[in-house]
């Protein structure tokens, strides 16, 4: 199965439960193919966070193979802040040391101010 993390490419949503996305892909394929064993293939955003799926027990993943996962979204968004100053953004709760605003969306509570899992 391929597919977007919410936020990203076609997909619409903007709930940033990614793990969640990983998550719900695995377990409807698992319902789909029981017999068959689930393995996980991620890169960058992808592979960071099947890392924090991989991290909860009950995943269905047998099997992974990840590349450039980065160790926090807070890693991932420095590459991609929003055009505006942190007083521009007032939504946004990650402020880097330039004080420029590092995001325009307050981070959801699972992964703020520490690693993905």
């Amino acid at each position: 199965m391929l597919f977007d993390l919410n936020g990203f490419g076609e997909s619409s949503s903007t709930t940033m439960d990614y793990p969640l996305d990983v998550l719900a892909a695995g377990q409807a394929l698992q319902a789909r193919y029981p017999q068959l064993p689930l393995a996980l293939l991620g890169a960058s955003m992808g592979a960071a966070m099947s890392v924090c799926v991989l991290a909860q027990a009950d995943h269905p993943f047998k099997a992974a193979v990840l590349e450039s996962a980065f160790p926090t979204l807070l890693h991932f968004w420095r590459r991609y802040p929003c055009p505006g100053s942190a007083s521009s953004c007032p939504g946004c709760s990650i402020r880097p040391a330039s004080g420029a605003c590092a995001r325009s969306t307050p981070p959801p509570t699972w992964w703020a101010s520490r690693p993905c899992c």
